[in-house]
């Protein structure tokens, strides 16, 4: 793991990371940590591009789980699995577009549960 870091870019629940030294990415994404050479991250981000998240969601509608859109491991009994808005959380993370800063805050940006009296 290298340890001579820039931030790269970040978001709500990630952090995007490069080496200066051996110019690896490391990906830090909810609880979940990746850490890619150039080739690795490039295929990565081309990968999430073409993931079709209305194909998964209609492939999983029957089951009761929150995310639906798999992202496969080299081991054959570990996805990652993600919603629709964290998919694009991590798109916006990897392709580097940071969302406005001027934008005003709403009710999905915020992390709590609201009991309405």
């Amino acid at each position: 793991m290298c340890h001579n870091t820039t931030v790269i870019n970040h978001t709500k629940n990630g952090l995007l990371l490069q080496c200066k030294v051996c110019k690896s990415y490391q990906v830090s994404f909810g609880n979940i940590f990746f850490e890619l050479t150039q080739k690795e991250f490039t295929h990565f981000q081309g990968f999430l591009e073409q993931l079709n998240p209305d194909h998964w969601e209609r492939v999983y509608c029957s089951c009761n789980i929150k995310r639906k859109i798999p992202i496969p491991t080299l081991q054959s009994n570990l996805q990652i699995m993600l919603n629709r808005a964290e998919l694009e959380e991590l798109k916006n993370l990897l392709n580097n577009r940071l969302t406005d800063s001027s934008e005003l805050i709403t009710a999905e940006n915020v992390d709590y549960t609201v009991v309405l009296n």
